[in-house]
């Protein structure tokens, strides 16, 4: 009885050996099955990222063809534009000839030209002096009004002094009021 007092049945031994065993067993499944997991998912990955490739390589290829054809097509216009400048070309040249000869006769009717421009451009500044006295002089005006409707008198007669001599030369400039 001695050696049974200390000693554990054989069955007790068996499954406290066993035990840690199994607990091993399952962590190496459970270890085997995750990197299985993460090599299956990695492929998937992989798979995927070559498709989206694909898919982008196959778009940029149709939009590259897409391209070329609508070059083609302007390059075809182009020609047929050249040409179509050609023939153009070669009727205007006849009528440059004769519309040379009109320019030759055109010479006086250009110079009278000239002379009514200097004419016109001296009543347009002439114009525009008294355009700008106006504008000078409703300006001060409308800034007066301006003063007046925030009860300022003082800067209104003030705006109004500023632009009188301004709308002195307007007012004699208008048929009927000084002028």
């Amino acid at each position: 009885m001695s050696a049974t007092v200390g000693a554990l049945p054989e069955g007790g031994a068996r499954r406290r050996i066993a035990r840690p065993l199994l607990v091993v067993g399952i962590v190496v499944v459970l270890v085997m099955a995750a990197l299985a997991v993460r090599a299956d998912l990695e492929v998937r990955r992989q798979t995927h990222a070559a498709n989206v490739h694909a898919t982008k390589l196959a778009s940029d290829r149709r939009a590259v063809l897409h391209e070329i054809d609508r070059q083609r097509h302007e390059l075809d216009d182009a020609q047929q534009q050249l040409a179509n400048g050609q023939r153009t070309t070669r009727l205007l040249d006849g009528q440059v000839t004769a519309i040379r000869a009109q320019l030759t006769h055109s010479a006086q009717d250009l110079d009278k030209a000239k002379h009514n421009v200097v004419d016109s451009k001296t009543k347009i500044y002439e114009q525009a002096a008294r355009i700008g006295a106006l504008g000078d002089c409703l300006n001060g005006v409308g800034n007066a009004l301006n003063a007046l409707a925030v009860g300022d008198e003082n800067s209104a007669v003030g705006s109004l002094q500023h632009v009188a001599a301004a709308c002195q030369q307007a007012a004699a400039e208008i048929p009927g009021l000084g002028g």
